[in-house]
């Protein structure tokens, strides 16, 4: 449960409604569309999957492997 917020006026809000609302305005700052250089943001962001991981990812599904998991 969530009891307080920090608005962006550095106020402490502890009012439930008040707490939607400054939740909802947060929200709205955070996704919407803004103008900005995204391949700085994507050069800076290490790669997470391996190769052979991408590989075992991206390989053809095959009924055997899923009854092999799922003992059906």
């Amino acid at each position: 449960m969530i009891v307080s917020l920090m608005h962006t006026s550095n106020k402490r809000i502890t009012d439930e409604e008040k707490l939607c609302d400054v939740a909802s305005e947060c929200f709205v700052d955070l996704f919407q569309a803004q103008n900005s250089d995204i391949d700085a943001v994507i050069k800076l962001i290490h790669e997470s999957i391996s190769f052979a991981d991408n590989d075992m990812l991206t390989a053809p599904f095959v009924i055997e492997n899923l009854k092999k998991i799922c003992y059906i």
